[in-house]
């Protein structure tokens, strides 16, 4: 069973994604910068990043750059489509 949770870091409104208790992303402060750790697998942290819109804690969600290149490039940027995002100006968009 895998166990998936957001939390809310000391960064106000900046945000992890927890998979069995060990990060798998961080989404700055903004909502304009991922980060993703080791080979966590996107399909896992993709939603959970989406619902921070989707469940109001965040506005908006535009991705600009995912792991220090642009979002739009990056290989999860499917999974992120998959996970309700749309294409932005600036990159991958979810709103609430």
């Amino acid at each position: 069973m895998i166990l998936v949770a957001v939390v809310r870091v000391l960064v106000v409104r900046a945000f992890v994604v927890l998979v069995d208790g060990s990060p798998a992303a961080y989404l700055e402060r903004g909502a304009k910068t991922l980060l993703t750790f080791g080979d966590a697998d996107p399909s896992i942290w993709a939603p959970a990043i989406a619902a921070l819109a989707k469940d109001g804690r965040l506005r908006t969600i535009e991705l600009r750059q995912i792991d220090g290149q642009p979002a739009s490039t990056h290989p999860a940027v499917d999974t992120l489509y998959g996970a309700g995002f749309a294409d932005g100006y600036h990159g991958p968009t979810v709103r609430g």
